[in-house]
């Protein structure tokens, strides 16, 4: 999950079966961290997008 969320620029949420795309997000956090930006983990709009895919991939493994 982090790594998608700091090497990305864009974030698929696919569910289990059938394979189907439930969600996309863009993000410019490797963007921010390439220019030098320290502790992009710590941003708050990093963790309400990480917050948010693991809600999604937790309500597709509670179905």
């Amino acid at each position: 999950m982090d790594e998608a969320l700091c090497l990305a620029t864009r974030i698929l949420v696919m569910s289990a079966r059938p394979g189907r795309i439930l969600s996309e997000f863009r993000t410019d956090f490797i963007r921010r961290f390439s220019q030098g930006e320290e502790g992009v983990e710590y941003l708050p709009e990093y963790r309400e997008l990480r917050e948010k895919i693991l809600a999604i991939l937790q309500n597709q493994y509670m179905q």
